[in-house]
């Protein structure tokens, strides 16, 4: 039997705040940091 699904997350509305993330750190006004600590790998 299909069940229907559907995503969690809009695909748009992520790529709107990957661009709008993008902006602030290009401008600026996001500033990056050294990370705290790595993830494992495996």
């Amino acid at each position: 039997k299909r069940i229907p699904t559907v995503p969690l997350s809009s695909m748009v509305r992520a790529r709107e705040i990957a661009n709008l993330l993008k902006n602030r750190i290009s401008a600026g006004k996001f500033l990056l940091g050294e990370p705290q600590s790595t993830l494992p790998r495996r």
